[in-house]
């Protein structure tokens, strides 16, 4: 499923670090473009992944936010890559606005997951009625069945 690329999700998901390390940092974001030079309205963009992040800005901004340099280079690596088209473009005129976001995050996804959970009435759940079952099936042998 990987192999699709989604620029605007990777600025989203920058943009969340970023939030939540400037956060951490207990720094509001007047305190964060004063300490950074860079402006409270691009920080602002910055942080909501709308427009394409530059790596300067995006190193610069994590660093004053207290960020090791590991963090830094992973994600204005990421930052780089914000400028291409997503994969899903040619049918972005169909697609709300409100579930961009998971398309994208789809188009990223290595593996899919469900959880299925079954729910049997309280009047099915007795004895004789799993015993049926189980025997009916076979997944559990005849002498496993009674506890012990």
């Amino acid at each position: 499923m990987s192999g699709r690329n989604d620029p605007s999700v990777l600025r989203w998901l920058i943009g969340v670090e970023l939030s939540a390390y400037r956060k951490h940092a207990g720094l509001m974001l007047p305190e964060l473009a004063t300490a950074t030079g860079i402006t409270k309205p691009k920080l602002g963009h910055m942080e909501s992944g709308r427009y394409q992040q530059h790596l300067d800005d995006i190193a610069t901004a994590l660093r004053a936010c207290g960020a090791d340099e590991r963090t830094v280079d992973r994600l204005a690596s990421l930052s780089g890559r914000g400028d291409s088209k997503s994969w899903w473009a040619p049918w972005a005129h169909v697609v709300p606005d409100w579930l961009k976001t998971f398309v994208g995050l789809e188009g990223l996804a290595d593996s899919e997951s469900l959880y299925e959970p079954t729910v049997l009435p309280r009047m099915m759940q007795t004895e004789d009625y799993a015993q049926a079952v189980t025997a009916a099936t076979g997944f559990v042998r005849q002498n496993h069945s009674e506890r012990a």
